[in-house]
């Protein structure tokens, strides 16, 4: 951004960073700034993956980029990847 856009162009990110620490950081309280690093990592993968948004009709961004139907977990609360996320996650 150049500065010159309105006060809600930030809205978004501010959203996120908001849901990473009250969902994560400050219910683990890493140490050092590598055990943050991989928290945050691990959590964004969470965010994109498993964690629903209501602003898309209570999918995963990645449903929502893959288009595909709403994921299923298994007994243990886990998410079930399809083959084609799992191709995509394997390539992180």
């Amino acid at each position: 951004m150049d500065g010159k856009g309105r006060a809600t162009d930030n809205a978004p990110i501010e959203r996120f960073w908001r849901s990473v620490k009250w969902e994560d950081v400050y219910l683990h309280e890493p140490q050092t700034y590598l055990e943050l690093q991989k928290m945050i990592g691990i959590y964004i993968k969470f965010y994109n993956h498993e964690r629903p948004h209501q602003s898309l009709n209570y999918k995963t961004p990645s449903e929502v980029h893959f288009n595909l139907e709403k994921k299923r977990f298994d007994f243990d609360g886990i998410a079930m990847y399809t083959e084609r996320e799992l191709n995509y996650v394997a390539n992180w």
